[in-house]
């Protein structure tokens, strides 16, 4: 009993943490637009003068660029496409129904707290005594 006692403590706990967080990814979202920038700068400044090949260390830090991939999506218009060139459509579409049955039968529950902000003062307000 003593914790629904002091679920309103707890609640403004968990509120000035969610704030935190908030206003740090606020400012980790700003840093990493500023660095986009100045990396699409640097890109384009050694695309122009072919130093993409090249290794720049400065102090203890290396620089050079590098190529990455990506793969496409693993979903189900992914496996439509694949399956439609190999087996008829019905065959396709008992595939991936069977594939969405089982999503569907297999799906987890997961309760968690969400935050609402209230704009409206009219609204009944649960009080802390």
């Amino acid at each position: 009993m003593d914790d629904l006692n002091s679920i309103g403590e707890i609640i403004k706990s968990l509120l000035i943490i969610d704030d935190d967080i908030k206003q740090l990814s606020n400012k980790q979202k700003i840093l990493r637009k500023k660095r986009d920038l100045i990396e699409e700068t640097v890109l384009k400044t050694l695309n122009q003068h072919n130093l993409t090949e090249k290794k720049f260390v400065l102090d203890n830090n290396a620089i050079f660029c590098t190529k990455s991939n990506t793969l496409p999506p693993l979903n189900i218009n992914l496996i439509q496409t694949i399956l439609s060139r190999y087996i008829n459509q019905k065959q396709v579409d008992f595939i991936l129904k069977q594939i969405d049955d089982y999503r569907q039968n297999n799906r987890k529950d997961n309760i968690v707290l969400k935050r609402k902000l209230i704009k409206n003062k009219s609204l009944k307000r649960i009080k802390n005594k």
